[in-house]
């Protein structure tokens, strides 16, 4: 896989952690033994976590002060 190397990648063989090395100053490899295996890298940012609840704050934010300014009707 050419992927470039970057805090937040997990690598598993055969469904267990393994380390993921740096190799060629930026991308990201794993040492695998010889024989059939099954790789699988996955990606998950702290950030997008961290932009969900600040976008869904805003968001309620935003429909609390439309809900306060709406208009009361006699």
């Amino acid at each position: 896989m050419s992927e470039q190397s970057f805090p937040g990648w997990r690598a598993f063989v055969d469904g267990s952690e393994t380390h993921i090395e740096r190799c060629h100053e930026a991308f990201q490899c794993i040492t695998l033994p010889g024989g059939e295996h099954s790789v699988e890298f996955r990606y998950r940012s702290q950030w997008l976590r961290i932009g969900f609840f600040v976008s869904l704050a805003s968001l309620i934010g935003g429909m609390y002060s439309l809900w306060i300014t709406r208009p009361v009707e006699p």
